[in-house]
């Protein structure tokens, strides 16, 4: 075999090792990402109970749901804001936590706002509909189920565990 022929199998070698280190660290990866993200993209409750209402009911919820989300996008973004600025706050040199404190305050009364306006418009549109459709909506007050915790670690907040109590005396 000649020496550019060796060249080119050792460079070809070389190059297939990379490719399958690659492919293997991609699937390893691309798995533990899409476990931790898979809340993302998945429908709300409300958006999985509201299929099941007959279609003009349908359309009602999702017109009116619309248009309040619009009305408190600015409330929403305030929010964000706040928590972005408190964030920023809480990274400066000397702390400041009345200041954090405050501005996490602000987050949350902007959040409820929000939050309290978009259920009232459900809350109307399910006074509208038939005991039987309004049943079928109900589920959606629950929320978010809570997110299982993530491997090696606490609680689905990413806290540790709460600590055991000590066995009781006898």
């Amino acid at each position: 075999m000649s020496g550019r022929m060796k060249l080119l199998l050792g460079i070809s070698l070389v190059l297939n090792v990379f490719l399958l280190g690659a492919a293997a660290s991609a699937v390893v990866f691309g798995k533990r990402w899409m476990h931790e993200h898979r809340e993302l993209g998945q429908p709300s409750p409300l958006t999985i109970a509201a299929r099941s209402l007959d279609p003009a009911a349908h359309e009602t919820l999702k017109t009116k749901m619309r248009a309040e989300a619009l009305v408190v996008r600015p409330d929403l973004l305030a929010a964000r804001e706040a928590r972005r600025q408190a964030a920023e706050l809480a990274a400066a040199p000397t702390f400041d936590r009345a200041a954090v404190a405050a501005k996490l305050a602000e987050a949350r009364t902007d959040e409820t706002r929000a939050r309290v306006a978009l259920e009232g418009t459900l809350l109307d549109v399910m006074q509208s509909l038939t005991p039987d459709q309004r049943a079928k909506l109900a589920p959606a007050l629950k929320g978010r189920p809570p997110k299982p915790p993530r491997h090696g670690r606490g609680g689905h907040d990413g806290a540790p565990p709460a600590p055991a109590s000590p066995p009781a005396a006898k």
